[in-house]
């Protein structure tokens, strides 16, 4: 065989071989592995083209169930190693603009229905995904950075500065429509908001309301580990950040009272009542003395989960809500010392019923355990350990309040009102 005929054999397989990794990438019905070795080819490319880029843009988004971070990781290497944006527009037109529609004229169809619609799952056939990935493609291959003061441009510069605000408010566009789904497709749509770095101004409120919502979805009537958490863990921070960059501290209040009301419902699931205080000392060390708008209900609601006999045996979380205590305590306002006898009440209460609370719980796995007397020994140091922690935070508030009895010279006052607290 002539050399010039192994080297159009050799490309003519190769050709092939591009063909079939394009053709596999494109149908998302496989398990993320069966795509790795695809990418791997098309990585070895020394060119690109249009249907390539295509192929990729099914597999940036690492939260999608065809894709994964192995996978995420090796398209973003082939953007980096590549220009890509020759091919946007007609991609934006060809690709993701018809998908938008769709998306678009489902939620229309269902907000027409009333009280009568269907939920939109994000999971049903009628719901595709795929606008999703190809969001997060676009946002990878734009590079979605805000320009640095004072940094100069050329007129290439300038005109992709147009299309990467068109593209942002394209992606906008369909994560707002994606919050009228699911919890699963609200979940998505933080995954990706997060990764959109420019937000398009004007879709700010509405953006704003769809993250406010997304809140309400606690247990029981959402399930904690599987909807609730998972969704309040990726709403929350891109609340704070459209509140951050948009918003006033005003917002953070409206955030404030939305936990506290949460926290009244939540009281059999200790884990998101803990994510729950979380964030209220997340908004307040974000608002500072603003907080006072809202100190008297925050207070009362602490107080309220700490005096709550039933809280003992969640000791955690009630040194969770000791330390939002001490967040606010940290504001130095003579306002916030006016709630002294409500703490100094609420700690007397606290202390003297976790002195007894740990010989009762001990002595009630005696009874049930009695033959197990390792076990019995391991939970009462368990218990022990989680009371003294209590207990060590219950000091700590202590000294802040101290603190601020200085500040507003009421230490007299403040000493004769320890007195009340069992030692």
């Amino acid at each position: 065989m002539l050399v010039e005929e192994v080297a159009e054999a050799a490309e003519v397989k190769g050709s092939k071989d591009i063909e079939k990794a394009v053709a596999n990438l494109t149908s998302l019905h496989q398990p993320a592995e069966r795509y790795y070795r695809d990418l791997q080819t098309i990585k070895s490319l020394h060119f690109i083209n249009y249907e390539i880029v295509v192929a990729l843009s099914f597999h940036s988004n690492p939260n999608l169930d065809w894709c994964s971070l192995e996978n995420a990781q090796l398209v973003s290497s082939i953007i980096q190693a590549n220009d890509l944006r020759p091919y946007l527009s007609e991609y934006v037109n060809q690709e993701f603009k018809p998908n938008l529609r769709k998306i678009e004229n489902q939620v229309k169809s269902g907000l027409g229905r009333s009280g009568l619609r269907p939920r939109l799952i994000f999971q049903d056939q009628k719901f595709d995904p795929v606008p999703l990935a190809q969001a997060w493609f676009l946002i990878e291959v734009t590079k979605n950075k805000k320009n640095v003061r004072g940094e100069k441009k050329d007129d290439k510069d300038h005109n992709d500065d147009g299309d990467d605000a068109e593209i942002n408010l394209l992606v906008l566009l369909l994560l707002i429509d994606c919050f009228q789904f699911d919890i699963q497709g609200k979940i998505q749509a933080c995954k990706v908001l997060a990764q959109l770095k420019i937000l398009t101004p004007k879709l700010v409120p509405q953006l704003r309301e769809c993250l406010a919502k997304c809140l309400v979805h606690i247990p029981p009537v959402t399930p904690e580990e599987s909807e609730s958490l998972p969704l309040l863990t990726v709403a929350l921070p891109n609340l704070y950040r459209v509140d951050d960059e948009f918003g006033t501290n005003l917002n953070y209040i409206d955030t404030i009272a939305t936990i506290l009301s949460s926290l009244t419902y939540v009281t059999n699931y200790p884990k998101t009542m803990i994510f729950l205080l979380q964030q209220l000392s997340v908004c307040i060390n974000r608002i500072g003395i603003d907080v006072l708008i809202s100190v008297s209900k925050i207070f009362y609601i602490l107080n309220q989960i700490i005096t709550n006999y039933a809280m003992l045996d969640k000791p955690e979380v009630v040194q969770t809500a000791l330390k939002v205590e001490n967040d606010i305590l940290q504001v130095q306002s003579p306002l916030v010392y006016t709630f002294v006898f409500d703490l100094i009440s609420a700690y007397a209460v606290l202390e003297k019923r976790i002195g007894n609370h740990k010989i009762e719980q001990v002595n009630e796995q005696k009874e049930k355990v009695n033959h197990k007397i390792e076990q019995v020994n391991e939970q009462k140091e368990k218990v022990n350990e989680q009371i003294e922690k209590v207990k060590e935070q219950i000091e700590i508030n202590l000294t802040s309040l101290k603190g601020l009895a200085k500040v507003c010279d009421k230490v007299s006052e403040f000493e004769d009102l320890c007195t009340y607290i069992p030692s």
